[in-house]
């Protein structure tokens, strides 16, 4: 048992946390503390043992890894809605593409209908030239 006096950052350091969560680790576990010479505080901890009990914690790593796995699922699925979501928007837009296309052919039509109908007068002023006159 190797009990140091220590500021809440060295602790911090020694455990990769931050000197809050140090801080607050202290007053949870009541460790004594004092104010050292230059108005810090200064906190009596074993730093080797509790580098021991922070280190042995597979339950919160699973913890994480499962909490992961989920946000991962999550955001697939919100990504699946938001295709699904997308997908009404795709529909409309071609309807509209075709609803637009509509009067192409229309348009198409009206030269080809005069076209017919003066290649009909062509072919029978035609006719009536090629006509014997008796």
């Amino acid at each position: 048992m190797a009990e140091a006096w220590i500021t809440y950052a060295d602790i911090a350091e020694a455990l990769g946390i931050t000197p809050l969560v140090a801080r607050q680790k202290a007053i949870r576990g009541r460790w004594r503390s004092r104010r050292g010479k230059h108005g810090r505080a200064l906190v009596l901890v074993d730093l080797e043992a509790e580098k021991a009990s922070h280190a042995a914690r597979p339950v919160e790593r699973r913890t994480v890894a499962a909490l992961e796995a989920q946000i991962a699922f999550l955001k697939a699925a919100v990504a699946e809605a938001e295709a699904l979501a997308e997908q009404p928007h795709r529909e409309a837009e071609a309807a509209r593409e075709i609803d637009g296309n509509a009067g192409e052919p229309v348009a198409l039509l009206q030269p080809m209908a005069e076209h017919s109908a003066q290649r009909d007068r062509v072919r029978a002023e035609f006719d009536a030239y090629r006509a014997p006159p008796w």
